[in-house]
């Protein structure tokens, strides 16, 4: 373990310099595990469940805050529709689409900010815990603070990106509707979810990047492609993992707590509250699995130990 922490004795004995085990690490193939970068992550979110979850529940407290009061005026713009037209199936649908609506531009910013909050604020704590050090929510989130506007500009640049590479995505699938080929436009939607999900998996560790190097955007950027090549599709596979559960978690709870009865706002109003309940929680494991993931892969690329990662933060 104490060799896994540190990097590795050099060939004499006492630990290389780090600019020597970079060049050793980076001229032969690296071994990335997912299953065990995983379990790690696992491990580490159980065995610090209360206060990680304490702390995306009280980030994301805004965020329910703005769904709620959005979600009264889409309760009635939904239930207005289906009087209107007659209908009941897919009131839950429309429901949650006039959310979306009202929410408004400020809205997507919050949504955008509180995972990059969490991202920003758990990275120090899950290197502490990697190395069996207690981890310190104080200090993690005061050194993950001071790195926000960083992280910041790493997700508007990835989404710009990601806008510019669903360009000829969305013609497609206009196209294809255009024509009347349903199963066009589901492949065409397929084709742009595989899109988003390969851009994440190649900007992944770039918040991990400008807060630990300190930085900025493109050079964290640039150099999270470097440290996530040839381990993209295991990158993958931790997105899809979490995205399925999230996308499960959420079926589920609209339809317990909506369903397409528009009988009761209250029980809807519940439903938005842990809807993001289970976002915060399932954000804050992900950004964990983003700290252990580029511990890895600096390790494994660079030879770089959690002692060296800890340096930076004092």
């Amino acid at each position: 373990m104490a060799e896994f922490e540190t990097g590795g004795p050099g060939p004499s004995g006492p630990p290389a310099p780090v600019s020597r085990r970079r060049k050793r690490a980076h001229s032969g193939p690296f071994h990335f595990s997912m299953g065990a970068a995983l379990a790690r992550a696992l491990r580490c979110f159980g065995q610090n469940f209360v206060p990680l979850s304490a702390l995306a529940l009280v980030l994301f407290a805004p965020l329910a805050f703005m769904m709620v009061i959005a979600g009264e005026k889409a309760w009635f713009q939904a239930q207005t529709f289906t009087e209107d037209y007659g209908l009941a199936v897919g009131f839950n649908d429309l429901f949650w689409t006039y959310i979306a609506q009202n929410m408004g531009f400020a809205g997507r910013l919050v949504e955008l900010g509180l995972p990059l909050i969490l991202q920003a604020t758990v990275t120090l704590g899950v290197f502490q815990y990697l190395r069996g050090s207690k981890l310190e929510m104080g200090r993690s989130i005061s050194r993950g603070l001071a790195r926000f506007f960083p992280v910041l500009g790493v997700a508007i640049f990835t989404g710009l990106i990601a806008v510019l590479a669903l360009i000829p995505t969305g013609l497609l699938i206009s196209g294809m509707a255009s024509s009347g080929s349903l199963a066009g436009a589901i492949i065409g939607g397929l084709i742009a979810l595989v899109v988003v999900f390969l851009i994440l998996c190649v900007f992944f560790v770039a918040p991990q990047s400008t807060i630990v190097e300190h930085v900025g955007p493109s050079k964290a950027m640039s150099r999270s492609s470097e440290l996530t090549r040839g381990a993209r599709w295991k990158i993958f596979a931790i997105l899809l993992i979490v995205g399925v559960v999230g996308f499960i978690a959420d079926l589920i709870i609209q339809r317990v707590f909506v369903g397409d009865d528009p009988s009761s706002w209250s029980s809807a109003r519940l439903g938005i509250i842990v809807s993001v309940a289970v976002t915060a929680i399932l954000a804050v494991f992900q950004a964990i699995c983003a700290a252990v993931v580029y511990h890895d892969l600096r390790h494994a690329k660079e030879g770089v130990g959690l002692d060296e990662l800890l340096d930076v933060f004092d």
